[in-house]
């Protein structure tokens, strides 16, 4: 077998996007207390000053091989402890879907925070993970990368190159995530505009999730379907993920095969409220993607909204 070398570069960015819900202000790497009066800590993280830390690049890599791992450092170099929480590639360039035979599996100081496809960890994706708390002003951080090529990958591969950003969200410890306050919390919008769709709230019980579908079109309509994705620290949206799908005129729930099953699911029809056993999820999950979908009537257009963290708040 001829030996097929490519190559995979990396450019990493940390981000820090505002994640907290309500209306509290929490600070982030923005640097916002800059304009006050008072003297503030910050938040910042990367390599040395500013909000960048150096590429991955990992070279010759081959079918059928041992994995390769490229590896780098990041650090906190603000003056507030911090936590991690999501993970996100973008300005993806991939010279002949090299994509396709790669899996990545990421991780953070050993511990892992993304497994599957580099295409699939785009924003609109999730991307969300269990959160690494107590990140202390100064400590540094690994981020390496294990990427496999598939046994199968032939000689159109050879000498390809892909090349993504990567970008790390961090916050100040005490900010909440969605899932980590009290009551109903708006927490997705689906496309369609502001008279299409629907909007999506949701809250946790010390055993249980309730999300709640609010349609734009017709309040209190009887929509014919409404779905939730489900899945934990992974892109692979055709393996890892759950379906839950609730036909609401016949008042029936299909849930795909996976951690949860049709026991764990209770329904309340009328106000339209999904509640999910959240002791069926594994104990180690801390966080989930979640995506929600669906349509209005049999006949109506179907409406989605990307995926976004819920935090298991337990």
């Amino acid at each position: 077998m001829n030996k097929k070398l490519v190559a995979l570069v990396l450019v990493t960015v940390i981000a820090f996007a505002a994640a907290g819900v309500g209306t509290m202000a929490w600070f982030t790497s923005q640097a916002t207390s800059e304009a006050n009066s008072f003297q503030a800590g910050t938040l910042s993280i990367g390599t040395g000053t500013g909000n960048q830390f150096a590429s991955i690049v990992v070279n010759d890599m081959a079918p059928g091989l041992p994995v390769h791992q490229g590896t780098t450092t990041l650090q906190n170099n603000g003056s507030l402890p911090l936590k991690l929480y999501r993970i996100n590639a973008s300005n993806i360039i991939d010279e002949g879907g090299l994509d396709a035979v790669l899996d990545v599996e990421a991780f953070i100081d050993g511990i892992s925070v993304y497994t599957g496809k580099l295409s699939l960890l785009v924003q609109e994706n999730g991307g969300f993970f269990n959160p690494i708390m107590n990140i202390a002003a100064g400590k540094e951080m690994n981020l390496e990368l294990v990427v496999t090529m598939n046994e199968s990958a032939g000689n159109i591969y050879q000498n390809k190159q892909l090349k993504c950003d990567f970008t790390i969200l961090a916050a100040q410890e005490e900010m909440p995530l969605p899932g980590q306050t009290d009551g109903w919390t708006n927490i997705a919008n689906s496309d369609g505009g502001s008279n299409r769709g629907f909007s999506v709230d949701g809250r946790n019980s010390n055993n249980s999730i309730e999300y709640r579908f609010n349609w734009r079109e017709n309040p209190g309509v009887l929509f014919e379907q409404a779905d939730i994705y489900v899945k934990h620290q992974t892109g692979d949206v055709d393996s890892h993920v759950q379906l839950i799908r609730l036909l609401i005129l016949t008042q029936k729930v299909e849930v795909e095969e996976g951690v949860l099953d049709a026991n764990d699911i209770s329904v309340n029809w009328l106000n339209k409220v999904i509640t999910i056993n959240k002791n069926a999820l594994p104990e180690e999950w801390k966080i989930i993607d979640v995506k929600f979908g669906g349509k209005p009537s049999a006949i109506g257009n179907y409406y989605a909204t990307d995926y976004v963290g819920w935090h298991l708040n337990r």
